[in-house]
């Protein structure tokens, strides 16, 4: 559930790069935020690492380079 996410996020040393959600269960991440993948599969989420290169450059994550078109 999402405060479950907000908790995992909250709970994490590095600094964090924001995931964008899917659905309730799945979220894709940076590949390079280990500690969270690794914090959010502990939590039974399921993860999908992918490159974050790109959206470094301008500074944030998914969640910040990415634009909900529509969302059930």
């Amino acid at each position: 559930d999402m405060k479950k996410f907000v908790d995992v996020i909250k709970g994490c040393e590095e600094p964090i790069v924001v995931p964008v959600s899917i659905d309730h269960q799945t979220c894709v991440v940076d590949q390079e935020q280990t500690q969270l993948i690794q914090t959010l599969r502990s939590y039974k989420f399921d993860v999908i690492p992918m490159p974050l290169t790109h959206s470094r450059t301008l500074g944030g994550g998914f969640h910040c380079a990415t634009l909900d078109l529509v969302r059930e």
